[in-house]
C-alpha cells in the first residue's frame, strides 16, 4: 500500500496519466490561481468558463475573482442564461472531493454552487485537487465518504469521456469532456 504524501501524489500523477489525464504540479496554493487563469485562457479564450464557486479549493483561492481579474467569462451556477450557455462554456473548473491513487479517480460532489454539469458539459474539464485529499485506494474513498455528510451526488472521473463503437475504435468527448486537466495543490 501507498502511504506518505509525496507517494500518494506520485501514484496518483502515474494513474491518472494512464487515464489520459494532464496532470499539473503539484504548485502552491498561490501558484495555482494563476495556473487555472493560464488553462482558461488557453482552452476558453473570449468564451465562457464555467464555475463550481462552493467547492472548497475554488473557493479559498480565490478562482472566481482570478479568473474575473484576467477577464475572463466567469459563467457561475444562477447566472441567467446558466442552462443555455453552459453547454458553450470552454472549461469547466472545478474542486475534488476525494482523489483515489490506485485508480486515478477523482470524486466530485453535488450541491449548491457544485452542479454536475460543470465537470461534464465543457469539452475541457480542470479539477483542483489538494494532495491531502488524495486516498491510497478506492475502499479508502469509501470509508472516508462513509465518515463524512453525503453530497446529494458523488461523480467519479475517471479521465476523458470515451466510447467505441462496433468497431472498437475509441472516440473521446463524445459524452462528456474530451480533456480532463488536474491541477495537484500542495
Amino acid at each position: 500500500m501507498v502511504s506518505g504524501v509525496a507517494a500518494l501524489t506520485d501514484s496518483l500523477r502515474a494513474a491518472l496519466s494512464a487515464n489520459r489525464v494532464v496532470v499539473h504540479g503539484p504548485v502552491t496554493p498561490a501558484d495555482a490561481a494563476q495556473h487555472v487563469v493560464g488553462r482558461a485562457l488557453l482552452h476558453s479564450p473570449g468564451g465562457d468558463v464555467a464555475v463550481s464557486p462552493a467547492d472548497r479549493l475554488v473557493a479559498e483561492l480565490g478562482i472566481v475573482d482570478h479568473l474575473k481579474a484576467a477577464g475572463t467569462n466567469v459563467l457561475l451556477p444562477g447566472d441567467v442564461g446558466w442552462r443555455d450557455r453552459l453547454s458553450a462554456a470552454g472549461l469547466g473548473v472545478t474542486g475534488c472531493w476525494l482523489a483515489v491513487a490506485e485508480t486515478g479517480s477523482l470524486a466530485l460532489a453535488a450541491r449548491v454552487g457544485s452542479p454536475r454539469a460543470v465537470s461534464l458539459l465543457p469539452p475541457v474539464h480542470l479539477c483542483l485537487v489538494a494532495v491531502d485529499d488524495i486516498v491510497a485506494t478506492f475502499s479508502g474513498a469509501i470509508a472516508r465518504a462513509a465518515g463524512a455528510p453525503l453530497p446529494s451526488a458523488l461523480t467519479w472521473v475517471g479521465g476523458p469521456s470515451r466510447t467505441g463503437d462496433l468497431e472498437m475504435i475509441q472516440t473521446f468527448g463524445v459524452h462528456g469532456p474530451s480533456t480532463v486537466e488536474v491541477v495537484l495543490v500542495a
